[in-house]
């Protein structure tokens, strides 16, 4: 018997297709399409960049401000609103209660804005004895001083835009070589109306 003979219970051979080349065609439309799809997204990525950035964000802001403005235009008309008696309840103010002022009298530069307009203008060259005030005038009594000095304050007090006139009186002190005096200054100031 022999043992080496191969057990077949078909004799009949199968036919398989048999490789006889090989195929080198690479698919490009695949690498074409890739490429394409990875350029569509950067591009789509960007483009949200730029239109968050350079057309969102600044309509935002015009819209803020926009909103801010009109805020402030209602709050404005609520004010104006609020004043619009104002000159009525000011002359019922005044009639009963009273300024106590006179037309011509309200007319006046404030005291405290004249004493520091004299204050600005003389005191820097020369000590004072007296100041009175009267309307839109006002008298100023010098300390002993030179000529020279009063001149520079006469020169200050007419570069003030608020003064319309000075007319300096000066007393020489002391014999007629001395060159100290004492003047009496008389300063007339514009009114609140700019006579």
């Amino acid at each position: 018997m022999n043992l080496n003979k191969e057990i077949s219970f078909n004799k009949k051979k199968n036919a398989l297709p048999t490789k006889t080349s090989i195929n080198f065609i690479v698919d490009e439309q695949s690498k074409i399409n890739k490429i394409s799809i990875i350029l569509f997204v950067v591009f789509m990525v960007l483009l949200g960049f730029f239109t968050k950035f350079a057309i969102i964000d600044p309509l935002a802001r015009v819209a803020k401000a926009e909103r801010e403005y009109r805020e402030a235009e209602r709050q404005l008309d609520v004010y104006r609103n609020q004043l619009t008696d104002y000159a009525q309840i000011e002359a019922e103010y005044n009639e009963k209660i009273g300024t106590f002022l006179t037309d011509n009298e309200r007319s006046y530069l404030d005291r405290t804005e004249i004493l520091a307009m004299i204050r600005e203008d003389i005191f820097n060259y020369v000590n004072v004895n007296n100041i009175a005030i009267s309307g839109n005038t006002v008298r100023v009594s010098t300390a002993t001083t030179t000529m020279d000095n009063i001149s520079q304050i006469v020169q200050v007090l007419l570069n003030d835009s608020k003064i319309a006139y000075v007319t300096p009186k000066t007393t020489r002190v002391g014999n007629e070589s001395s060159n100290n005096v004492t003047a009496d200054l008389e300063i007339g100031y514009r009114g609140k109306t700019g006579e």
